[in-house]
């Protein structure tokens, strides 16, 4: 008796945009008693997010342990900037591995369910279904027949958003729909041998982008069966180490701001066609331009194809446009909480693909990239946006060992419970 050590097992159930602040108020309210039971029996805390706060940059930092300037992603929407065009960065764009790879290449079995980034689907030890990027079941998967079988069960790769508009009961039955396909999905898996499972619950960041001002009884309704399906899932792996957490935190929207508008009022942007179709269409004449969400980059001469800054002029004009920006204010309120500086967010081999300036919005504000606005801020139909200081942790039967707690942290103190140590931006963030 006692010869064989059981197993070290890691399940991991991310709810996307789900924030801690409003975790913490729903629990005073009585609202998750299941998660309220919960975390009695380990440690729960807020967590700092990445900057730009949008989710593929988050996801891939939670699994590669970098920031941007050690694993290549920035934003939803990238650049290459001489001769000058535009990509949705996908994973096969990421220069960091996963901490899936780190646990194959160690002989851990893997299951890894819907994290974005995760397109297109890699080689692991196990299985791994694709996030929302994918577009196609039959190309979602590894190994690649797997995608029978989500074809088999009616699996949902993503809610389509565009019904959120104008057809916003449709959406959410079919956020209703995704999210159980999901779970519907990890139950089966679950009973299969595995070392590191990871669910994510890509449903939760979009029902709180279009319900989070009214958060009707049908809001509620949705969060109770994300925290019901969260936990029955975890009752049956109850000798994992369970983790919860967040990529981010959320707020009302207020209002959207087009910071190119801003730009090109301020005499820094500019353009040689009216009205330009992209931001490719910027004249010689431009200094700074903006992508979304709020990334500023400097028009530099030998970098970018119509380069007018020159290299020498560079520290002094991004000064100069620094202070510009931090002066944005939208009936009369301040935007931008803080104007950041790439080498003060960044640091590795890939920083000089970054922005030069990045805009950390006050809550309520929406930086956008559009183009020839009229006004400098509009209204929405999206009701919530990302912030960056709310996500959430939760680890069982673990304590905290630090109070400001990185999504960076995750990829060393998951690899720590299996003894692997792998170079990260974070740290152990926990003991137990």
């Amino acid at each position: 008796m006692g010869i064989f050590k059981r197993r070290k097992r890691v399940l991991v159930i991310s709810w996307d945009g789900v924030p801690f602040s409003f975790l913490k108020k729903g629990m005073e309210e009585g609202r998750f008693p299941l998660f309220s039971k919960l975390i009695t029996g380990g440690a729960f805390g807020r967590m700092t997010s990445v900057l730009p706060t949008i989710s593929s940059v988050a996801w891939t930092s939670y699994m590669s342990g970098k920031n941007p300037g050690g694993h290549g992603i920035f934003g939803f929407i990238d650049r290459k900037p001489s001769p000058l065009s535009f990509f949705i960065p996908t994973g096969k764009d990421r220069k960091a591995e996963f901490i899936q790879e780190v646990l194959s290449r160690e002989k851990k079995r893997v299951i890894s369910i819907n994290i974005p980034m995760t397109t297109p689907p890699f080689e692991v030890n196990g299985i791994l279904v694709s996030g929302f990027l994918s577009t196609k079941i039959e190309k979602a998967t590894y190994p690649p027949e797997f995608s029978r079988v989500l074809k088999e069960m009616g699996y949902i790769i993503d809610a389509n958003p565009v019904k959120a508009k104008d057809r916003k009961d449709e959406y959410l039955e079919d956020l209703f729909l995704a999210l159980r396909k999901r779970f519907e999905l990890a139950e089966r898996l679950i009973r299969e041998r595995w070392d590191y499972f990871h669910l994510h619950v890509m449903e939760t960041d979009r029902i709180n982008h279009f319900f989070w001002k009214k958060k009707d009884e049908r809001f509620w309704k949705f969060y109770s069966e994300v925290e019901e399906l969260s936990i029955s899932l975890a009752e049956k792996a109850k000798d994992a180490l369970l983790i919860l957490l967040s990529d981010h935190g959320f707020c009302t929207l207020k209002k959207e701001v087009f910071v190119n508008k801003y730009l090109e009022d301020g005499g820094y942007l500019f353009f040689d066609k009216e009205p330009p179709e992209d931001i490719r269409d910027i004249s010689e004449k431009t200094v700074a331009y903006s992508l979304i969400p709020g990334r500023i980059y400097i028009n530099l001469k030998g970098r970018e194809e119509k380069g007018s800054v020159e290299p020498g002029d560079y520290e002094r004009v991004r000064e100069e446009v620094a202070s510009y920006l931090e002066k944005l204010t939208v009936d009369g309120e301040r935007v931008i909480k803080k104007v950041w500086r790439r080498e003060e967010v960044y640091s590795g081999p890939y920083t000089d693909l970054g922005p030069d300036l990045i805009l950390e919005p006050v809550d309520g504000f929406d930086l956008k990239g559009n183009l020839k606005k009229e006004t400098l801020s509009g209204e929405t139909h999206i009701e919530g946006m990302h912030t960056r200081d709310d996500a959430f942790l939760f680890v069982k039967e673990r304590e905290f060992t630090k109070d400001n707690l990185s999504i960076y942290d995750l990829f060393p103190s998951i690899l720590s419970e299996f003894s692997i140590k792998v170079s990260s931006d974070g740290e152990v963030c926990w003991r137990g």
